[in-house]
């Protein structure tokens, strides 16, 4: 059977991940970070990865694909102490306990260049699972990125915004902009970000699909409640959930609301996720 994993991992092996509490063999999977091919070593706890897998003969689930991409990629321009947070590319990114900070340490975040991953809690914030910190950083060396829900689109003026952030995408040809563009999908932008008026100049925009693959026929998903209108229809990571036959762990379901936190767990059902078992 078909099974799609979704959330941060809590284990990193050579041969495995562990994702939600399931254990995910590596061999011979396809493993993307960041747009880009890589190696098992790359997979570091704390990333919030996509995984396609089945399930093996004797048993256990051997992960087709991994891809993870990383929510924010840019310099911090602004640090709140008491509230644990700070802002990359327009986004408000919450850390907590369980944050991994790897390369440096809360107190060292202003003006450094930073890798987030983690989960989208409302439009332009995430709470991060990890924060990789790179000191060496060389302002304008590498271009900058941010995955998130679109906002406002400006036609007229070619711009689009991503939280607090404005995207200039200006500069790419009609072919290549992401069509229809408007608010509620899901994108990731690509760019420099222009010093004088703090937008990201993008050279790629591009869609990230938030649909069950066509091979999935069980879903193994964390994140953030969103688009929540009853207990039959709300989104987990972008993802359309249906739990009214679903079993509830450490909650009820009239606790689901906007901004949750939960694991869903269920069947594929026409690129809908009908919920067997939902732990706040």
């Amino acid at each position: 059977a078909g099974l799609l994993g979704s959330g941060a991992i809590s284990a990193a092996g050579p041969d495995a991940i562990t994702v939600n509490g399931t254990a995910y063999g590596l061999a011979g999977a396809g493993i993307t970070v960041n747009g880009q091919p890589a190696s098992p070593a790359a997979l570091r706890v704390g990333m919030v990865v996509a995984i396609e897998a089945f399930t093996a003969t004797g048993g256990g689930a051997v992960a087709r694909s991994v891809t993870y991409r990383a929510e924010a990629q840019g310099v911090v321009t602004g640090v709140d102490s008491a509230a644990q947070s700070f802002d990359v590319l327009g986004q408000r990114i919450r850390v907590d306990r369980q944050t991994i900070l790897e390369g440096g340490t809360f107190a060292t975040l202003q003006s450094q260049f930073v890798e987030v991953s983690g989960f989208r809690v409302v439009p332009g914030e995430v709470l991060a699972s990890r924060v990789e910190i790179r000191p060496q950083y060389v302002p304008g060396s590498v271009p900058l990125e941010v995955t998130g829900t679109v906002g406002a689109v400006d036609p007229a003026a070619r711009t689009l915004r991503i939280g607090a952030l404005v995207v200039d995408y200006s500069r790419l040809m009609a072919g290549t902009v992401p069509s229809p563009l408007a608010p509620g999908i899901t994108l990731t932008a690509r760019g420099m970000q222009d010093a004088a008026s703090g937008r990201l100049i993008a050279d790629t925009l591009s869609v990230v699909s938030t649909s069950p693959g066509p091979e999935a026929s069980r879903v193994e998903v964390e994140g953030f409640v969103s688009a929540f209108a009853n207990v039959a229809s709300f989104r987990v990571n972008g993802l359309a959930v249906d739990a009214r036959a679903a079993t509830f762990e450490n909650g009820v379901p009239e606790s689901l609301r906007d901004g949750v936190k939960v694991e869903v767990d269920g069947d594929v059902a026409q690129g809908l996720i009908v919920a067997t078992r939902v732990e706040f």
